[in-house]
């Protein structure tokens, strides 16, 4: 779901979890390994990326959201930077905010992108996130 639908909504989420959250398509594209013979050619963000009906632009986005968040993101992620997720962190905390301590960044140093789930600490970052997300008022 997009935040921006997420922010309109009447039903509100009470938290929010974001895995590996990519900035943008741009960022995403030009960072993704299969972008690398294509990403230096002069006429690849025009003809590609300018295409796209849909940039999801969640970085301009994300400091909308008021529930809690809570970020994950795995350091070996060749797919989407951890970078792009730190992006997202300091663009949720700096959003305005009425609460930036409810916002939360967790890096997973031997996960890429498809393993989070497999890791014990997210089970465990999950039961401290739930009852955050629970309590919170926005």
């Amino acid at each position: 779901m997009r935040i921006i639908r997420l922010i309109i909504s009447d039903n509100a989420p009470n938290g929010v979890v974001l895995e590996a959250p990519l900035t943008n398509v741009e960022d995403a594209s030009m960072s993704h390994p299969l972008s690398l013979p294509f990403r230096y050619l002069p006429f690849f963000r025009s003809f590609f990326l300018a295409s796209l009906p849909e940039k999801f632009d969640s970085l301009n986005r994300v400091g909308y959201l008021s529930c809690p968040l809570l970020i994950v993101h795995g350091l070996l992620d060749r797919i989407i930077p951890v970078e792009q997720g730190e992006r997202m962190f300091q663009a949720a905390v700096s959003g305005g905010r009425s609460d930036p301590s409810q916002v939360y960044f967790e890096v997973f140093p031997e996960a890429g992108h498809r393993q989070i789930k497999s890791f014990p600490k997210l089970r465990l970052l999950l039961r401290q996130f739930i009852p955050l997300s629970s309590e919170s008022q926005h």
